[in-house]
């Protein structure tokens, strides 16, 4: 029996859960790799103007600054504050988009005796993208009001 044979077809249920599931912990360290940069990012973008002022000139924090700031005065978590809501969105964005991906590929494409074109699977990956991006856009909006939070 050679290798692909053990593997479970791509409508199978076994398939389905494989593909969320890996595509669930692949989002989940890119996520936990990625979101200090965009916790520092976001506080660049809101920080108040006029914050500091040397010499009446006002100052704005480089990204260095502004991460040795983060780190003295709210320790190195406040990296990861906002963390929970897209991690929660990292899950439900891969239980809505991969099954919604594979229905309207199936939906498109109806000869099952060849293989789905360029053009259906990237309407299908639209279409799917759609629908997670309707999930996604409040989880993005409490995410960043979590990073903008000062303090511990």
């Amino acid at each position: 029996m050679n290798e692909s044979s053990k593997q479970p077809s791509s409508g199978t249920l076994g398939a389905r859960a494989r593909d969320t599931i890996a595509g669930t912990v692949a989002g989940a360290a890119s996520l936990l790799s990625g979101h200090p940069f965009d916790t520092v990012k976001v506080r660049m973008q809101t920080q108040p103007i006029g914050l500091a002022v040397a010499g009446g000139h006002i100052v704005e924090m480089s990204m260095n600054q502004q991460v040795i700031s983060m780190l003295r005065r709210e320790g190195a978590l406040s990296l990861f504050k906002g963390v929970t809501s897209p991690m929660f969105g990292v899950m439900l964005e891969n239980a809505i988009l991969f099954p919604a991906y594979q229905q309207v590929k199936h939906v498109l494409h109806t000869d099952r005796s060849t293989q789905p074109t360029s053009f259906e699977c990237a309407m299908a990956g639209g279409a799917a993208g759609g629908v997670a991006a309707v999930v996604l856009t409040p989880v993005e909006l409490v995410k960043c009001r979590l990073q903008v939070q000062r303090g511990r």
